[in-house]
């Protein structure tokens, strides 16, 4: 259970990360 509580924001931060560059590249494909 320790383990999890670790990982899950951990993976939770990746996957906001992943949308944030996913929103960015979709601007910039906007633009042009």
């Amino acid at each position: 259970m320790l383990l999890v509580r670790g990982i899950f924001p951990f993976l939770k931060s990746k996957i906001f990360a992943v949308f944030q560059l996913l929103m960015c590249f979709y601007q910039g494909m906007h633009v042009f």
